[in-house]
């Protein structure tokens, strides 16, 4: 049985956590925004304090590009041909970029090419340092008759984003 004391407590308790519990619990969120690309039928979503600007390139290749406070990201979109389809493209990609980096001076592994899941999809990445205290990650993700090619470019490593890339990587949504 509660005493006097303890049911004063008790009542105090749940005062307090009904008036400022809402406030002390709650976890500041970004508002997202969406780039959808209706041709490749897919969404990423990144923080609203971020720019994005779609383009395409002389190759007729769809590029999305996000900037933000320290970190750049770019997403370039590949159509496979007919062969390229049935192969594991993704991974051709993402290998055929980190032996082409990692040739270059100044320029070390940091992870290795590995398999992961984003957006519920088998995917790639690799985090490469750029020397100087940059740091490039790249990830690829195939789908269909398309390679998304994801490169994010940090030029502080002290301050790296890559748990932001992983989380607009793996917002990717594929619709029908």
């Amino acid at each position: 049985m509660l005493k006097d004391g303890d049911l004063i407590l008790v009542v105090t308790i749940v005062f307090v956590l009904m008036v400022w519990g809402p406030k002390i619990f709650a976890q500041e969120t970004e508002d997202l925004k969406t780039y959808l690309n209706p041709e490749y039928k897919f969404t990423i979503q990144y923080p609203g304090s971020y720019f994005g600007v779609e383009s395409v390139d002389e190759y007729n290749r769809t590029s999305f590009e996000l900037k933000g406070y320290n970190m750049e990201l770019y997403l370039t979109i590949e159509s496979l041909n007919k062969t390229m389809i049935d192969s594991d493209a993704a991974l051709i990609y993402i290998e055929n970029t980190y032996n082409d980096l990692i040739k270059s001076p100044g320029i070390s592994s940091i992870q290795n090419i590995t398999e992961v899941k984003y957006g519920g999809q088998q995917a790639y990445k690799t985090i490469l340092d750029a020397g100087g205290g940059a740091v490039y990650g790249y990830a690829t993700i195939q789908h269909g008759d398309a390679v998304l090619f994801f490169y994010m470019f940090n030029n502080d490593r002290a301050n790296y984003q890559g748990i932001l890339f992983d989380q607009i990587v793996n917002s990717t949504k594929f619709f029908d």
